[in-house]
């Protein structure tokens, strides 16, 4: 079966692209470190924004090895349309708030997991690289085979953020079983009047 051949172009650009989404993936997660009122999980989420924020430079790099394609944001936007959309609104939200509590954090990370989050995106993007190198090559002409250490590099550090990611999520909801546990172990008073805590004696003459 003939495979139908397709630009080179194509390929470069998708690498580009990839790159400046981390980009944005970096700017969230340093936002959300910056922002977050969970002291113990800041560390971590300036790690991923450390992360991304190598995996942009490589990709984009890489795009440069194999081809001069430098798109415009535009047509990046069209190319990841989904991802994007979801990385942009995110950063957009947390811009707009002083401090990101752990239920908004919670939500965020869910919405990255379950709604197009570049991290997972990426994770796919890199594997079906390495396991279609023939293909790759027929169609667009590009030895991907001669990048392997770069992908492999990438996949790996993907594989690491996610581990990051359920770490993170495991720590908000310790701090969540943390506070409902504060929440029953309060006393509460029966009598919250202090004229209530009198009681007069019956059938006493003054």
């Amino acid at each position: 079966m003939l495979l139908e051949k397709r630009s080179s172009e194509e390929f470069t650009t998708l690498f580009y692209c990839l790159g400046s989404l981390q980009k944005k993936n970096s700017k969230l997660f340093e936002e959300l470190a910056n922002k977050t009122v969970l002291t113990e999980v800041k560390s971590q989420l300036l790690k991923l924004s450390y992360g991304n924020e190598k995996q942009s430079k490589a990709l984009i790099e890489l795009s440069g090895q194999i081809g001069d394609s430098k798109p415009k944001s535009e047509q990046c936007k069209m190319k990841l349309r989904p991802v994007c959309k979801v990385t942009e609104s995110l950063i957009k939200q947390v811009e707009k708030k002083k401090t990101v509590s752990a239920q908004d954090l919670s939500k965020i990370l869910l919405t990255l997991e379950f709604e197009g989050g570049s991290t997972q995106y990426l994770y796919n993007q890199a594997k079906t690289f390495l396991f279609m190198q023939k293909e790759i090559s027929q169609i667009y002409g590009i030895h991907l085979e001669d990048f392997n250490t770069q992908i492999t590099q990438i996949a790996n550090q993907v594989e690491e953020h996610i581990e990051l990611l359920e770490d993170i999520k495991l720590k908000i909801a310790q701090n969540e079983n943390n506070n409902k546990k504060d929440d029953v172990n309060h006393p509460v008073f029966r009598y919250q009047s202090p004229d209530s805590w009198i009681t007069p004696v019956s059938g006493r003459e003054d």
